[in-house]
């Protein structure tokens, strides 16, 4: 089985039920073993045309599936969820991104394994960190170094 990270972000004002919602359907899908997840850590949008207020943690799930066939499964839960895409950075009911998967990379026209803005965020950086430690997998020395040095005032713990 693949061992990956999931996040989970919510701009919505009932932000803590929509990743309550993710996490439960996502512990209940059958092809995945959940294993542990982050905190859930309040943080402030990026490039967005408002200042938006976020929910996000991450997961870490075993399964049988592909990145991409994993990556489809996510899309549909944020379809079921209410997930609209009106326009880039839009405000969000429900986010699911593949974080990382700790055996490989992938890489299929705009789709990464590793997410390519990983390490650019420390709104995935702190809650990858933590879903890692819980689970007791490796965590990757760059992504353990800029979790040490990430300036994390602007992530509170929800």
């Amino acid at each position: 089985m693949e061992k990956y990270v999931i996040a989970l972000g919510s701009s919505h004002y009932n932000a803590y039920f929509y990743l309550e919602r993710a996490v439960f359907l996502l512990k209940n899908k059958s092809d995945f073993l959940f294993i542990s997840q982050s905190k859930m850590y309040k943080n402030y949008s990026i490039n967005t045309r408002k200042k938006l207020s976020f929910l996000n943690c991450c997961i870490a799930v075993k399964t049988n599936l592909s990145a991409l066939i994993l990556y489809k499964e996510l899309k549909v839960i944020e379809q079921k969820l209410g997930r609209i895409r009106p326009y880039k950075n839009s405000p969000r009911t429900i986010d699911l991104d593949v974080l990382l998967c700790l055996n490989f990379n992938y890489k299929k026209d705009n789709f990464f394994v590793p997410h390519k803005e990983l390490l650019k965020r420390d709104f995935f950086i702190i809650p990858a960190i933590e879903a890692l430690n819980l689970a007791k997998w490796p965590i990757n020395f760059k992504l353990n170094k800029l979790g040490r040095i990430f300036n994390t005032n602007r992530i509170l713990s929800a």
